[in-house]
């Protein structure tokens, strides 16, 4: 897996590849919607991190991310491979964040979701 952050729509953007593993695949050697969704978490944090953002500097803050909804279209399903996944936030709103991600397999869109965030104290 490699990742990195680079510029995109005049946001910070950030980049991984994910491999599907075997176990993430259906009967019919899909990949199973679910993987997706981890993928999505997993750049997430990773992004968070990145900029000092993620959970353990939030928790020092007695505060901590809450996701509060996924919107998630999925265009196609890839079978084993890697998967280009990115991930970008747009500008805070009051205690909202809305963060969204991009998926791509080959040459194909694989999925756009936005996912609303709160900034919530513990």
């Amino acid at each position: 897996m490699t990742a990195a952050v680079c510029a995109g729509k005049g946001r910070a953007m950030y980049a991984k590849i994910f491999s599907v593993p075997y176990y993430g695949l259906d009967a019919r050697k899909r990949m199973k919607p679910g993987v997706l969704l981890q993928f999505f978490q997993e750049i997430a944090a990773c992004h968070a991190n990145s900029v000092g953002i993620g959970v353990e500097d939030l928790m020092a803050r007695d505060m901590t991310w809450v996701l509060r909804r996924y919107r998630v279209s999925v265009l196609s399903c890839p079978g084993r491979g890697d998967i280009d996944v990115r991930t970008w936030f747009e500008p805070k709103r009051n205690l909202m964040s809305v963060r969204a991600f991009s998926a791509t397999g080959g040459t194909a869109a694989l999925s756009r979701t936005r996912g609303r965030l709160g900034s919530s104290s513990i």
